[in-house]
């Protein structure tokens, strides 16, 4: 299995996953501003031109993450990283689809740099607001869904990661910093990032 990511970008939920779950596989650092990898064309890989992709045993290509993370843990049931079925499994999509539409998609024009500093001021805003409704889903829980860590967890790490480095106020959120915080600490977050580091300085 191949993971085609780009250090600190959205890829790095997939290769905590990968990393919680033990997976065997080989991470394909991508440069993402002329969309080359060390095999050349990236574009050859995924005509969307971007990261999360995971190439498969099989050479099948899978992309987006809610699709990603959700066949990374289904192939390791044991790991309970999503419910097998029922309405807790659909909680979780939803948990994962206002994750990407709501958060994820909303800091691309901060991250533009065509995107004036005052419309940039307007998306802070606005997640702010997205943040904010995470806020009040963690009151009380230890992880996102509830006592567990899951998928959603690493997800919303990745995105309070990046709110802390683009000036997105959650300052006044404990328990998202608080559950940022924990999941910073756990052994596969921490493998991770110091991976995407040493990758990002190459």
């Amino acid at each position: 299995m191949h993971l085609y990511y780009s250090p600190g970008a959205c890829s790095m939920v997939p290769h905590i996953i990968l990393e919680e779950l033990g997976y065997k596989y080989e991470a394909v650092p991508v440069n993402l501003k002329d969309h080359t990898y060390a095999g050349g064309d990236f574009y050859k890989v995924n005509p969307k031109g971007y990261v999360p992709v995971i190439e498969l045993d099989t050479k099948q290509i899978l992309t987006e993450n809610v699709a990603i993370l959700q066949y990374l843990a289904d192939q390791k049931p044991e790991a309970k990283l999503i419910p097998k079925d029922g309405m807790e499994r659909i909680r979780h999509i939803e948990t994962l689809a206002f994750i990407t539409t709501e958060l994820h998609k909303s800091f691309g024009p901060i991250f533009n740099e065509k995107t004036s500093e005052d419309d940039k001021n307007l998306y802070r805003e606005h997640l702010k607001k997205r943040f904010g409704i995470i806020e009040k889903q963690l009151d009380g829980k230890a992880f996102l869904m509830g006592a567990n860590y899951s998928l959603p967890d690493a997800y919303l790490f990745v995105m309070t990661r990046w709110a802390k480095g683009k000036k997105v106020d959650i300052s006044g959120y404990p328990n998202l910093l608080k559950h940022f915080e924990t999941i910073q600490a756990r052994p596969a977050t921490k493998k991770v990032i110091e991976q995407e580091s040493a990758g990002s300085k190459k």
